[in-house]
């Protein structure tokens, strides 16, 4: 994940360079300049459909547990025996000090792949097998009770209102001058930027957050959205009526959906999984599909993998045996990141492998190092191979980007703006740099503060690869 977001032009303000604990922001939707305005009429309506039962293949990952907690590929589990942790390398257990007297709320993982928890009176950082208090507590004043994260921020939510922590930074965000208490959806990247979803009293959006300016990405003028997830490509709503609603590049009303007491999926993924009083059903390409599965939904991971609770069994369960990858970046690619294989039924393996673009590479305990260096500029295919003892192999391929080629706004230069700039120079700033114009007007002013290491303020410089491509992009003429 993107560390540090830092400043290219101009500096901050005495306050925001000495507040690096807490910032309430008011960020209203209409700040942007590049806000966009959205038809939030509903256009044709989309029809579900009911296909045959399907059989599950199903893996019981540990027994015996009490509660359980699933986010980004992690999972913890409280048994008799106490907290464990599964580690993402190799599949092992570990056991936990478990030091934390109080229930545990929520689970996440910070902007640093940290592991954090939140109880009624703290938020904790696991460092070393034990949870430590986390000084991020003292900053609220009510538990938090949500913990999501995209590929720039950790995003915390209350019962009344929601957070983004981001560089030593916490902002309540606000949506048309209101906090925000409904439905939260983490996962969107359009444009290099990460977005989120919420859903309250105004309406449904997709925010685009740049530093203190909230962009209006889409917006639904309907009020009553109790529940939203995301799948690949499309956000998903339910109403306090039982109405449900689809966003794909359009709004649509929902027909035939079916009871949902809860429900799962992964920005990642396209499948989205329901558990009703039936038992758990597979929504996949428009139809529902019934399983023999029970229990009760923890997650869903980035393969499309069901996490649940079943009868004191932690159980995975999928269409097939999937693999996983975790921690492919869903931005460009700018600094090393450490990937871990993750397939199903590990007892059962004969051989794993991973290849990009088809050149086989080498795994050290299921994981493997990409560095952004070792690859040509463009999109590059990642393709992990399981082969079991019963002769079967599944495939599993994502991508990932590199800088190079055609020196674009969108894919190259935005990325940079989110990483070291929009802090300070977003809209409502002396030195606004939030849109692709305001680049060009100032290009030559940003070009002798990041060479002479003028900006940014931090000891941490732009590389001399990351000046190139910012002067590439002024002399391919601001694609």
């Amino acid at each position: 994940m993107i560390q540090f977001w830092m400043m290219l032009l101009g500096g901050c303000s005495e306050k925001e360079q000495a507040d690096t604990a807490q910032e309430d922001t008011s960020l209203p939707s209409d700040t942007a300049d590049n806000s966009t305005e959205e038809d939030s009429s509903l256009g044709d309506s989309v029809s579900l459909s009911t296909g045959d039962a399907i059989a599950l293949e199903q893996e019981i990952l540990l027994e015996d547990v009490s509660q359980a907690w699933f986010n980004d590929g992690h999972l913890l589990a409280q048994t008799d025996d106490g907290l464990w942790l599964r580690d993402v390398s190799n599949g092992e257990w570990l056991s936990l000090d478990s030091n934390i007297q109080e229930e545990i709320l929520a689970f996440g993982v910070g902007v640093n792949d940290e592991l954090i928890l939140s109880t009624d009176s703290a938020i904790w950082v696991l460092d070393n097998l034990r949870f430590r208090r986390s000084p991020l507590s003292d900053l609220f004043t009510e538990p938090v009770l949500n913990l999501m994260q995209d590929d720039t921020a950790l995003w915390l939510q209350t019962d009344s209102a929601l957070f983004q922590y981001k560089n030593g930074f916490l902002r309540e965000v606000q949506f048309d001058g209101s906090s925000i208490q409904g439905a939260v959806a983490t996962g969107t990247v359009s444009e290099g930027h990460p977005s989120i979803w919420i859903a309250g009293e105004e309406g449904a959006a997709e925010l685009r957050i740049q530093g203190t300016n909230v962009a209006t990405q889409a917006f639904f003028d309907y009020d009553g959205i109790s529940h939203l997830i995301r799948s690949k490509g499309q956000t998903w709503m339910l109403d306090e009526e039982g109405s449900f609603f689809l966003f794909d590049t359009d709004w649509h009303p929902i027909d035939g959906f079916v009871e949902v007491i809860d429900w799962s999926a992964h920005p990642q993924a396209e499948p989205v999984w329901i558990s009703n009083s039936n038992g758990v059903r597979l929504l996949s390409e428009g139809v529902f599909h019934e399983t023999e599965q029970q229990g009760d939904i923890l997650g869903t991971d980035s393969s499309g993998r069901l996490l649940l609770l079943d009868g004191g069994n932690l159980v995975r369960v999928a269409d097939d045996r999937h693999i996983g990858i975790r921690n492919v970046p869903n931005l460009i690619l700018s600094e090393g990141v450490m990937l871990y294989l993750d397939p199903m039924h590990r007892n059962d393996l004969t051989s794993l492998a991973l290849k990009v673009d088809n050149q086989e590479v080498l795994l050290l305990d299921n994981a493997f190092e990409l560095l952004p260096g070792h690859y040509d500029g463009g999109a590059h295919t990642l393709t992990a191979t399981a082969s079991y003892s019963d002769g079967s192999s599944f495939v599993t391929s994502k991508t990932f980007r590199i800088d190079g080629g055609d020196v674009l706004w969108e894919s190259d230069i935005s990325p940079l703006n989110v990483n070291y700039c929009l802090d300070c120079h977003a809209g409502g700033t002396n030195t606004e740099l939030n849109t692709k114009q305001a680049w060009i007007d100032k290009i030559d002013r940003v070009l002798i503060n990041v060479t002479d290491g003028t900006m940014p303020l931090s000891d941490e410089k732009l590389s001399l690869e990351e000046i190139a491509l910012i002067e590439a992009w002024r002399d391919g003429g601001f694609q």
